[in-house]
């Protein structure tokens, strides 16, 4: 089985929101809608994984005009990064990374023959935060889809998206604690939101850290004010976390990747709908 946590640098169009959640049909387990980094997060899980992120690239390249897109986050393509991810319910470990690879190769052969789409591969062998360096980079004139920009897709091991609030500021704050908190595990960055710091990170070694032990770094050096997890958690990561941390990081047994993976199709399209509804 396999989980693909599709960026889309779309938060604001409803109706193309609506359509990619759609078009992705069972597989989608989650979906996180931010408006003001104009980005939706879509969670996919299947054994068969590779048709409903065609989908998704598809309708994405169709619909958005990266040219135009105005957003906080930093983003390179409409359908800005497309990772494969080998999971094994109720583990956290680290998995072969071989049949993601091929996942990834042939997405990226498929994204290029059919779509005309520019892909920058990334995994073992450079990391994404090493394949934005490079198409930051003007020397290095790497061709882009005249609409879609680049997508970056990757072969990689699961990994938590995770926000914590620190209170009213203009991003220094927050930017200073993401530089603190940085380390091999934890990458981090630090935004201002409509005057509210947030200090962003993926967890990238979830057998060494979680959200408790980054809430608790984060709380060294401010008031958490609130917390949100971007996606799911597998039931691995949920069980190591301390009960009585949960409430306050935004974590949940509904939130696994498990626990959606449990509902049929009427349950999860049900959940899937009553999550937009609440964030757009």
């Amino acid at each position: 089985m396999f989980e693909c946590v599709i960026n889309i640098s779309e938060g604001v169009n409803v109706s193309v929101i609506r359509k990619l959640a759609l078009v992705a049909g069972n597989s989608l387990c989650d979906i996180h809608v931010d408006k003001i980094h104009n980005r939706s997060v879509l969670t996919l899980v299947d054994a068969d994984i590779l048709q409903p992120v065609k989908m998704v690239t598809k309708l994405a390249v169709e619909s958005i005009d990266i040219s135009r897109h105005q957003g906080l986050h930093p983003r390179f393509g409409a359908v800005d990064v497309v990772p494969f991810v080998p999971f094994t319910k109720g583990s956290i470990t680290k998995q072969d990374l071989t049949p993601a690879q091929r996942l990834r190769d042939d997405f990226i052969k498929w994204a290029k023959e059919e779509l005309g789409l520019a892909c920058m591969p990334y995994g073992s062998e450079l990391s994404l935060p090493q394949v934005r360096k490079i198409l930051k980079d003007p020397v290095q004139n790497i061709k882009r889809h005249q609409t879609a920009g680049v997508t970056c897709v990757g072969a990689r091991q699961l990994l938590l998206a995770y926000n914590l609030y620190i209170g009213r500021g203009n991003g220094e704050r927050a930017a200073f604690i993401a530089k603190q908190i940085r380390a091999r595990d934890v990458r981090s960055l630090g935004f201002c939101l409509q005057g509210e710091d947030q200090v962003s990170c993926n967890i990238v070694d979830l057998e060494s850290c979680g959200p408790q032990e980054v809430y608790e770094k984060v709380s060294q050096y401010a008031n958490v004010t609130k917390t949100e997890l971007v996606g799911l958690i597998p039931l691995g990561l949920f069980e190591r976390t301390d009960p009585t941390y949960l409430d306050k990081l935004d974590i949940s047994y509904e939130k696994t990747i498990e626990y959606r993976l449990s509902l049929d199709e009427k349950e999860r399209h049900e959940k899937i709908l009553s999550i937009l509804e609440k964030q757009i």
